[in-house]
């Protein structure tokens, strides 16, 4: 149940920040001054691939800085002093499971 709600979290975060304004259109000038300002890092706010992606590692680091395994890769390899994978397969995980989301969501919404 954890890992349904992990993704859903993620895909959630990723939706709001690549697709939605935000009230006062706050998340949508954020976009636009990230691509502006930040260079390469500005694109990642604008890819339902890349920003899961980052976000799966920064869940990641703070899961394991926290020492609460709320990511699914944490609770694995965290014990065996593979701490260094938990956050490649988390990343790996987030980019995926969202990726994947939000291309049936697309479909759905072409056929409709």
């Amino acid at each position: 149940m954890d890992i349904f709600i992990f993704t859903l979290a993620v895909y959630g975060m990723s939706m709001a920040l690549v697709y939605f304004n935000g009230p006062y259109d706050v998340i949508s000038k954020f976009r636009e001054f990230a691509s502006r300002n930040m260079g390469k890092f500005g694109e990642v706010f604008s890819c339902m691939f890349c920003l899961p992606v980052n976000i799966g590692i920064i869940m990641s680091v703070i899961a394991l800085i926290t020492g609460t395994c709320f990511t699914p890769f944490t609770n694995m390899f965290n014990d065996d002093g593979l701490w260094w994978l938990s956050i490649i397969m988390d990343g790996s995980y987030c980019g995926a499971t969202t990726y994947f989301l939000n291309s049936i969501q697309e479909r759905l919404d072409k056929n409709s």
